[in-house]
């Protein structure tokens, strides 16, 4: 099989494959996973024609173990109220952010939960997301609409502040955080914990220099993924340490997480473009 995988048994209508099986490759969750995607892939080539022919479409469904452990946050903790990612173009991080807020629409219904967006690259609030409940806004595609929310949100904040309100938790996505005023962007992340108002933000930039770092520094959850060659400072700066430099494919991240005492490896979710959430 491609990506070293190994077909192990047919199930009646499905196959199950290992991987580092009889010999492991170093990274074999990373290879499980990229398989998986090939697949919901090839998935969707075949529907797509399926549907020129008129035709029904098809579903499967996929299961990994890698005998690990979810990794899970909560944005209620102090500690943990905000999630700041970095990562090089195509190291996955937009693919992160999208299953973080797939998994946050999905266990929270728009009574709990409002997300307002800034998606300049307009690549991350696609498919469902777009048209999620939970928006307060349509999402800001351009400076002048993300200038637009960043000062709405702020002003819920200060709102909150003056009336001790908590409820419903906001979460402001942004995709490129450095377009972004980091003085607001610091208010948001330093008063926004104690007031349910919370800041996911993901940048392709790195994080170099005082402002970067003191900005990056307000994130509780900072999450490293492949960066770009010669950009030694921002692992440093985000407190991931040298774990990024065994990082091995688009997905692979390395994360520091408020009140843990190691650096955590894990893989990002993957949610296809026609998963409903």
């Amino acid at each position: 099989m491609g990506n070293h995988g190994t077909l192990n048994k047919y199930l009646g209508d499905g196959v199950m494959a290992l991987f580092g099986a009889p010999l492991s490759s170093g990274h074999d969750a990373a290879e499980a996973v990229t398989a998986a995607v090939a697949m919901q892939r090839s998935l969707r080539r075949v529907n797509e024609t399926l549907k020129m022919r008129n035709l029904p479409t098809l579903s499967i469904g996929i299961g990994i173990n890698t005998r690990g452990r979810v990794l899970s946050i909560d944005l209620a903790r102090p500690e943990t109220a905000h999630v700041f990612a970095v990562g090089t173009t195509g190291s996955g991080k937009t693919t992160l952010i999208q299953g973080i807020v797939a998994q946050l629409a999905r266990a929270n219904g728009p009574d709990r939960l409002r997300i307002a967006g800034i998606d300049t690259k307009r690549e991350l609030f696609t498919g469902p997301l777009a048209t999620l409940p939970h928006l307060l806004y349509r999402p800001a595609v351009d400076q002048a609409e993300a200038s637009a929310t960043v000062a709405a949100v702020t002003a819920e904040l200060e709102r909150r502040i003056a009336g001790q309100e908590r409820r419903p938790r906001i979460v402001l996505v942004i995709d490129e955080a450095w377009d972004i005023d980091t003085t607001a962007l610091e208010r948001i992340a330093r008063m926004g914990r104690s007031y349910g108002v919370h800041l996911i933000a993901a940048t392709q930039r790195g994080v170099a220099g005082d402002m970067a770092k003191s900005t990056a520094g307000q994130f509780g959850v900072r999450i490293c993924g492949l960066l770009a060659p010669g950009d030694q400072w921002t692992a440093a700066n985000i407190g991931v340490g040298d774990i990024y430099k065994s990082l091995r494919c688009a997905g692979d991240f390395a994360a520091y997480i408020g009140g843990r005492q190691s650096i955590t490896r894990f893989m990002a979710a993957y949610a296809g473009e026609d998963d409903p959430y």
